[in-house]
């Protein structure tokens, strides 16, 4: 419906068989232009190219794109490839890139943040309500920097519909923006960043309770951390059971429980969290022996567990109660994104390269099947487990070879939710390598901050050349009330590749659907909560060069979020979407 896919046109890709595979376009970036860094957000989709500019398409009615007019890009004929504008950011070069609902903030050279679009919440940071990049003369120098905090130094961005977070050097978490249900961690609702005074030294860390966070994530309103040690805690909206404190309500709003007083979310015995991804009204959770946990709304299949009860709402929903995700036999999942009614994995199969998988809501293709949008996953009985399939990203790819240090860089699939209705998309970065046939094992990634160049990762891990910081997306509500993405931050391990293989081409249709809804998961009444709206989504990261096509990292929206790093002298061949 809208203009975010780039593609010259206003229609829905995925959500029929002629869509998907080597059907579907390759987006158009420009003459020797390649997308090293993706992010999208509600009806936007942001880059950062090879030649260290900063391009957007999609909707822009609140200067979301940063070109300094309102007009929409990539809904026509002469919009996209050479004739995209470039956003201007001044003298400095952008590192990392995300999108909220209706903003985009770039992490810059000098660990610094610089942010534009809608502005009604604060969410820009800036002390006022004044939105950015929709008028001329507003970016560039004349964009200030958001201030942080004296000598903060940010390694990652959570942005989600109307909030954004960042996470600094020392471990410590800021949100700013709106804070309706507590979103920002602050013990209150009032909004930071929307007037004088509120931001830098001003503006207060959340109270973790002496911990250091390592990863964080931010729904439409709610936020996540991964703490040291791999605890995990969620504050802000939770009438959907989303924050997996077993009730209905609140963290963070000064009404409930206080962020420092939260019980880490009980994940099962002896599990702990590596990654972590904030849906509309969902969250999951990648455990450290590499299952997949959701818990939060499920009216669309988001949590996968062939149902469409929702789980978190009661203490015994959650720990060794809570099933987790049924992949196929020899799948490994290594990286996850929920979007706003759909979750997204990175996988591969033994002797495989890394493609993704989607299951929940449907609506505009944004499974990646080619099927029905009537035909939601993981919402009945036999879609998960071996009936679960890979996305059908097609294969006529044409790459260059990377530098030295190829095996080690990271690529990614970030998707962003998109439009009134729902709309959702998924946006691809993927490429065919040329010639490893090593067969090293499965790529996996840990939640920890990223290290600078040449630093020494904090759990012992080789330093990986070019590395800096990371950054998520996120997203926004609709005049109807709906949602796009949000996001979520993690940080990368160094990569072993695969040898290639053929990516399993999706079918066309899903068996029918004759069969019977289960037995709801075991539930007591929650306390009354006060009442809220939704939330948003994450992203992810991995690669792997083969020889046949392969996705490099996931990220899903509509509500949703994505894990960025600093990836210098990277050749992706292909931008690829769908919604």
């Amino acid at each position: 419906m809208y203009t975010q896919l780039g593609l010259n046109d206003t229609k829905d890709r995925g959500d029929n068989n002629g869509d998907v595979g080597n059907l579907l376009p390759e987006v158009a970036l420009g003459t020797d232009l390649q997308a090293v860094d993706v992010t999208a957000g509600l009806r936007h989709t942001a880059a950062i190219m090879n030649d260290g500019t900063v391009r957007g398409w999609g909707y822009n009615e609140k200067g979301q794109l940063g070109v300094g007019t309102t007009a929409h890009v990539g809904d026509g004929a002469e919009e996209m490839g050479d004739f995209m504008a470039v956003t201007e950011l001044g003298d400095v070069s952008p590192v990392t890139i995300s999108a909220g609902g209706w903003h985009t903030c770039v992490i810059v050279d000098g660990d610094l943040i610089k942010c534009w679009g809608y502005n009604q919440w604060g969410e820009l940071g800036l002390g006022d309500q004044e939105d950015r990049g929709d008028e001329p003369d507003e970016m560039g120098d004349n964009l200030d920097f958001v201030d942080i905090g004296s000598n903060a130094r940010v390694l990652a961005l959570a942005l989600g519909d109307w909030h954004s977070c960042a996470l600094l050097d020392e471990g410590d978490v800021k949100c700013f923006g709106k804070n309706y249900a507590g979103q920002l961690g602050l013990d209150d609702t009032e909004n930071r960043g929307d007037d004088p005074g509120e931001m830098g030294d001003d503006l207060d860390t959340v109270n973790l309770n002496g911990k250091k966070a390592t990863a964080i994530a931010a729904g439409e309103e709610h936020t996540c951390a991964i703490l040291e040690g791999g605890d995990l805690i969620c504050w802000g909206l939770g009438s959907s059971g989303q924050l997996g404190q077993g009730n209905a309500m609140n963290v963070g709003d000064g009404e409930g429980n206080d962020v420092s007083s939260l019980d880490p979310i009980d994940l099962g015995t002896g599990r702990t969290a590596i990654e972590v991804t904030a849906g509309g009204n969902h969250t999951c959770a990648l455990l450290d022996n590499y299952d997949v946990k959701c818990w939060g709304e499920n009216d669309y299949g988001e949590l996968g567990q062939e149902d469409t009860f929702s789980r978190g709402l009661a203490p015994n929903q959650m720990g060794d109660n809570l099933e987790a995700i049924s992949l196929p036999t020899g799948w490994t999942l290594h990286s996850l994104s929920a979007g706003y009614y759909h979750t997204c994995a990175l996988v591969s199969e033994v002797g495989s390269v890394d493609s993704v998988v989607c299951w929940g809501a449907n609506f505009n293709g944004q499974i990646g099947l080619g099927i029905s949008e009537t035909e939601h996953i993981g919402d009945e009985e036999g879609e998960m487990g071996e009936n679960l399939q890979m996305a059908n990203l097609g294969g006529e790819f044409v790459a260059e070879p990377g530098d030295e240090w190829y095996e080690k860089q990271w690529f990614y699939i970030a998707c962003g939710c998109a439009g009134a209705v729902l709309l959702c998309c998924l946006c691809v970065l993927c490429r065919q390598a040329h010639g490893d046939t090593s067969g090293r094992g499965p790529v996996k990634t840990h939640a920890v901050a990223k290290p600078r160049t040449g630093e020494t990762p904090a759990d012992g891990r080789s330093p990986v050349p070019g590395y800096k910081k990371s950054p998520l997306p996120g997203s926004e509500e609709t005049p109807n009330g709906s949602a796009g993405s949000g996001p979520n931050s993690l940080a990368a391990a160094t990569v072993a590749t695969a040898p290639p293989a053929t990516v399993p081409a999706a079918t066309a249709a899903v068996g029918a659907k004759t069969r019977t809804k289960a037995s709801p998961p075991p539930y007591n009444a929650p306390k009354s909560g006060k009442p809220g709206k939704a939330g948003r989504s994450g992203g992810m990261i991995g690669p792997k060069p083969s020889s046949t096509p392969a996705a490099f990292g996931v990220e899903a929206g509509g509500g949703g979020l994505r894990v960025g790093n600093g990836r210098r002298g990277m050749y992706l061949d292909m931008v690829s979407s769908w919604v």
